[in-house]
């Protein structure tokens, strides 16, 4: 194919022919994703089954989310994810919704968990020199520090039968297995009988992102958590994290939300906890019209452009919008990468006992997207050819897909109708963006030009 030689662009796009796109702030909107967020955080900090921690005016579900909510305004949805919040989020590399979701919650539940467990290890007494190893201490043959005894004790106490499986974790420091949202029924009537409630604080972001060098960014975010909580013990380092058994419970319910009951049980074979959740999904809209996105694609791909997508969505919930406005026609469907591409890759991984993420801002989805057909071990250890990527432009609205494009030699695109939008127009930049457009009517313009 003839290079790309627009005199408006920087050489290192002239001789691109294929624009792997980011999804969401490219093309999609976030917003129902945005409302699966902040729906999956108030439920759980919430709702009776889970923690239950709101007000004592808290309504059921279907009435607050269904009823009361249709004649309020999202942010209404989103009350424990203010703006500003997902706007630092972006702008360190938070890519995922899912990701997006488990950090404000937990920022919420932090202080709740890290707090309550720090004060029940650092008990002061005399009791606590003196107490005696329990019998079952004695026979399974280990002695616990004191400290740990009496967390153990007061867990046992306070949580009835959850106490065993605390026990276990307690003994081997498995913190990441702690939190199971299955508990949180029970973990909530132990923080209500301590008189606690729940309700949205104001610049809950600078809990995090205030007291943290700039170098922390991304998934290491996620490991982090617990030091939002002031005087937090490094003893409950593995409490948050992206490996944790909590992300995977607050994923799950984030799908609940997004796809709806139907979709969900079709998808995972479960129901969902409370109904009715008739699905985000069906809700989707395209960043622009309809028609000017059409044309915007139909640009890019009549002026040459192979088009690819890199997306943390799942391939069902990438195709089904994409399917509906009729735009699945204007992508290489060889060059479609998404989280199954990541759940298939980090499972092979794993049997070679590497337990890298490779979820943005990792450039696996890129790499995935540029050689479909090499073996995820070959594109996690490098063993492709990096020659063929100044071909392949990176077009993403978020920190992350600049670094994962310019971690692989890409040429990078920024896109300003995502979340962070204009207000994220210096952290783009900062990333090392290699040319930023407004949208992707102005992708088009621009990259549609041609000597």
């Amino acid at each position: 194919m003839t290079p790309h030689r627009n005199p408006e662009l920087p050489e290192c796009f002239w001789n691109v022919n294929t624009l792997i796109l980011d999804m969401d702030g490219v093309v999609t909107s976030e917003e129902s994703y945005f409302d699966a967020a902040g729906l999956t955080i108030r439920e759980v900090l919430e709702s009776p089954l889970y923690l239950g921690l709101s007000p004592p005016n808290y309504t059921s579900i279907p009435e607050v989310f269904y009823r009361q909510m249709a004649a309020a305004s999202r942010m209404e949805w989103r009350k424990y994810l203010p703006t500003e919040l997902i706007i630092r989020c972006k702008g360190r590399g938070i890519s995922t919704n899912w990701d997006l979701a488990y950090l404000a919650a937990g920022l919420y539940m932090a202080p709740l968990f890290v707090e309550s467990l720090t004060a029940i290890s650092e008990r002061k007494g005399e009791e606590e020199s003196t107490e005696e190893p329990v019998e079952w201490e004695r026979a399974e043959g280990f002695d616990l520090p004191a400290k740990q005894r009496f967390m153990e004790k007061e867990i046992r106490e306070s949580l009835g039968g959850l106490a065993e499986g605390y026990r276990r974790v307690i003994r081997r420091k498995d913190w990441s297995t702690l939190l199971r949202v299955s508990d949180f029924a029970e973990w909530g009537r132990f923080f209500r009988s301590r008189g606690i409630e729940m309700a949205p604080q104001k610049g809950i972001e600078l809990k995090l992102f205030d007291d943290f060098h700039p170098q922390t960014r991304g998934l290491d975010l996620l490991d982090k958590i617990h030091e939002s909580v002031p005087g937090y013990s490094k003893e409950f380092a593995g409490l948050f994290g992206r490996n944790t058994l909590l992300w995977n419970d607050l994923q799950n319910l984030f799908q609940e939300w997004y796809l709806g009951e139907d979709l969900y049980a079709k998808q995972t074979g479960k129901s969902v906890n409370a109904w009715p959740k008739p699905g985000l999904i069906h809700q989707e809209e395209p960043l622009l019209p309809e028609d000017r996105t059409r044309a915007a694609l139909s640009s890019l791909r009549d002026s040459g452009f192979t088009l690819g997508i890199a997306t943390g969505r799942p391939y069902l919930e990438i195709l089904s919008p994409l399917q509906r406005w009729g735009f699945d026609r204007f992508f290489d469907r060889e060059r479609i990468a998404t989280h199954d591409e990541i759940e298939k890759a980090e499972r092979v991984l794993r049997t070679n006992r590497i337990t890298d993420s490779l979820s943005k801002p990792h450039p696996y989805l890129f790499l995935r997207a540029i050689h479909p057909h090499l073996p995820p071990m070959v594109l996690h250890n490098g063993k492709y050819d990096a020659g063929v990527h100044t071909r392949f432009a990176v077009v993403g609205d978020s920190v992350a897909d600049i670094w994962a494009g310019k971690k692989i030699g890409c040429p990078t695109v920024a896109v300003l109708s995502g979340a962070a939008g204009v207000l994220g127009r210096r952290n783009l930049e900062e990333a090392g963006a290699d040319y930023i457009v407004e949208n992707l009517e102005h992708l088009a313009g621009t990259f549609g030009k041609r000597n």
